[in-house]
């Protein structure tokens, strides 16, 4: 997706904005026990925020997998995020597949809540990337 500037900022808060919305709601299923529901959600919290870090970087990727390969190597493979939090964002979206579509299996609760703090972790270090890149393309 070709997008100029304005257009570009505009997607990326709205992204940086759906993750936040929805980090902010797994407390509440957490509390319900619906983790099978967090685990999916925890995944599109990250998802979005790492979609925003592309657009606002002028990356591309049309699959979720893509996505991910690019976290990883602009970004994990340069030191830019840590390794492990890519490594939980994998695991929410293993999590997501089987919660969504896995008859067979059952995600652990445990699980679910170890990774509550690295999918904030992400968002943040996403959130700081982008307002780092904001500041060098102001001043």
């Amino acid at each position: 997706m070709k997008l100029n500037q304005t257009d570009r900022e505009i997607v990326v808060k709205n992204s940086l904005d759906n993750a936040k919305r929805i980090y902010a709601e797994i407390p509440i299923l957490v509390e319900n026990k619906l983790y099978g529901t967090a685990a999916g959600r925890l995944y599109y919290a990250c998802y979005h925020a790492v979609s925003a870090l592309l657009i606002n970087d002028n990356w591309t990727a049309t699959t979720h997998n893509g996505k991910i390969a690019l976290l990883n190597q602009q970004y994990v493979d340069k030191g830019k995020i840590d390794k492990s939090i890519s490594v939980a964002f994998s695991q929410m979206g293993s999590f997501r597949d089987m919660n969504d579509y896995g008859d067979w299996t059952k995600v652990k609760d445990e699980k679910i809540i170890s990774l509550i703090e690295p999918a904030g972790n992400l968002i943040n270090s996403i959130e700081k990337l982008i307002s780092e890149t904001k500041q060098i393309i102001t001043n």
